[in-house]
């Protein structure tokens, strides 16, 4: 398996830079909304929930189920991501909202933050909630996936796919 996974990292390194691969994901997912709910992946999982740190230890076993290094920052002085994220050597900081309100600009700019705190490649936020257009608009403007908890199994299909195409 290490193996496999190391064949994939050496042939990202035959780019001149790994940003082809960030341009390609972000194109495929310009706005949330355009990724499919996959409500199958996490019907019960985010149902029972009741606070915020219970959402983050959910959406940190979410991306574990999908073969990610997962990481739980800590609570307080996480400099704006609750998790950090890796696979094939790409790192992404990730903060998570459970919200019944859309969230807003604060969150993005937190993860902005993040992604040059942590020295990460890309940054996402990950919600139960929507998005406000403001922070749509703000997202789009630094390259932050905005996502749905529903669509982090296609997301990451579509970073699993691309690398293994190249």
């Amino acid at each position: 398996m290490l193996e496999k996974e190391l064949r994939k990292v050496n042939k990202l390194e035959e780019y001149r830079s790994l940003d082809y691969v960030y341009l390609y994901i972000m194109l495929k997912v310009e706005s949330y909304s355009e990724i499919e709910n996959v409500d199958s992946f996490n019907e019960d999982t985010t149902d029972d929930i009741t606070d915020g740190y219970q959402y983050e230890l959910v959406t940190k076993e979410m991306f574990t189920l999908l073969d990610w290094e997962t990481f739980v920052t800590p609570q307080s002085g996480d400099q704006g991501a609750d998790l950090i994220i890796e696979k094939y050597g790409l790192k992404f900081v990730v903060q998570c909202k459970f919200y019944s309100n859309p969230v807003g600009n604060k969150a993005v700019q937190e993860v902005i933050a993040a992604k040059g705190f942590y020295d990460a490649w890309g940054a996402i936020v990950v919600t139960n909630s929507d998005y406000t257009k403001s922070a749509r608009q703000l997202a789009e403007s630094h390259g932050v996936i905005l996502l749905h908890d529903s669509q982090i199994l296609e997301w990451s299909q579509l970073v699993d796919d691309e690398i293994s195409q190249n």
